[in-house]
C-alpha cells in the first residue's frame, strides 16, 4: 500500500537526517526555503555527507541516476520541467546533477537535479522518494514524492513533504488529504 510505503519512508528519512544532525553536533544551515527561495546553506555538503553514513544506502548513483539503473525511467518524463516545475527537475538535470539512494527495502531517494549550493551533486535540502522502489506505477503523486528540508520556525531543519517541482500526474493522491493524515 502506497500509504504504507510513504510513512516507512518519511520515517527512514527522517530518521537518517536526525541522526546526521546529531553527528555533526549542530543543525546545518543546509535547508531549502519557500518557493522561489531556493536552496540555501554552505553547510549542505557536510549534512550530505553525514546523512549518507546514516542512509546506509545499498547502492549510490552520482549522476547517471537513469542510465545506471538507480531510478527508474517515470512514466511522465516529459512533464518534467515544464508547467512550473523546476529547472532542476528536467531529466538531464537528474541525471546529471543528481545523487540517487538505493535502500535496503528497495526505496529510492534522489536528490534535486542541480550542482548548487556548494557545487555538490544534488541538494540534499530537496529530495524525492519512489516509496515502492521500481514496482509500478512509478508515477510522480502516486508512489513518487517530493520532500524538502523547511526551517520555517524551528532551529534544527525538518521534512516536510513538498510537490513544488514536480508536476503530478492524473489520479494522484493529495499529500495531506489521502496519505499524511
Amino acid at each position: 500500500m502506497i500509504q504504507t510505503g510513504f510513512k516507512k519512508a518519511y520515517s527512514a528519512i527522517s530518521q537518517a537526517y536526525n541522526l546526521a544532525f546529531y553527528d555533526l553536533g549542530f543543525p546545518t544551515n543546509c535547508h531549502y526555503g519557500s518557493f522561489g527561495e531556493g536552496h540555501q546553506g554552505s553547510e549542505c555538503p557536510l549534512l550530505k555527507e553525514a546523512f549518507e553514513k546514516r542512509l546506509r544506502p545499498i547502492k549510490i548513483c552520482r549522476g547517471h541516476i537513469f542510465t545506471d539503473g538507480c531510478v527508474p525511467e517515470y512514466t511522465d518524463q516529459q512533464s518534467l520541467g515544464l508547467t512550473g516545475a523546476c529547472s532542476g527537475m528536467y531529466r538531464s538535470s537528474l541525471e546529471n546533477n543528481s545523487t540517487s539512494y538505493v535502500l535496503p527495502d528497495g526505496i529510492i531517494l534522489f536528490l534535486y537535479g542541480s550542482n548548487i549550493p556548494a557545487n555538490i551533486m544534488g541538494s540534499p535540502a530537496n529530495f524525492y522518494v519512489d516509496v515502492n522502489g521500481k514496482k509500478r506505477p512509478n508515477k510522480w503523486g502516486h508512489d513518487v514524492f517530493g520532500f524538502r528540508l523547511s526551517n520555517s520556525n524551528t532551529e534544527i531543519p525538518k521534512i516536510v513533504p513538498d510537490n513544488n517541482c514536480i508536476v503530478t500526474e492524473e489520479g494522484a493522491y493529495d499529500l495531506k488529504k489521502d496519505i499524511i493524515n
